[in-house]
């Protein structure tokens, strides 16, 4: 998903709030010059399926795509900092020094198998 091509073209469209219009095929966002214009009008196989759809596209309007954006941009960032706070902490000189201990353990244990194997 590329949010900078999302967030541009939600910035270059039709401000809102959009709205169904008065029919279920148009959605219709306000015009300071000369009212409610239509964003979208569409045909449909019914009237039932165009006002579920005109429903759908004036929800999902411009400004509710950038706040979605938002959103996900700041949940990104959240957890790559989240991932950075691991990284670090699993890299402490403790922690290394456990898992050497340990490596050295089990190289340890696997040389006097393999001495007894022999």
């Amino acid at each position: 998903m590329n949010l900078a091509k999302l967030k541009h073209i939600a910035n270059e469209s039709t401000p809102g709030p959009w709205k169904v219009g008065n029919h279920p095929s148009k959605v219709v966002a306000p015009c300071p010059c000369c009212g409610d214009i239509a964003v979208c009008a569409q045909y449909g196989p019914g009237e039932e399926t165009e006002n579920y759809n005109s429903k759908y596209i004036a929800a999902f309007n411009p400004q509710v795509a950038l706040e979605l954006i938002v959103e996900i941009e700041r949940l990104r960032s959240e957890l790559a900092a989240a991932q950075r706070r691991f990284e670090m902490s699993s890299t402490t000189s403790t922690d290394r020094g456990v898992i050497l201990d340990t490596i050295s353990d089990l190289i340890d244990e696997w040389k006097a198998a393999e001495a007894g194997g022999k």
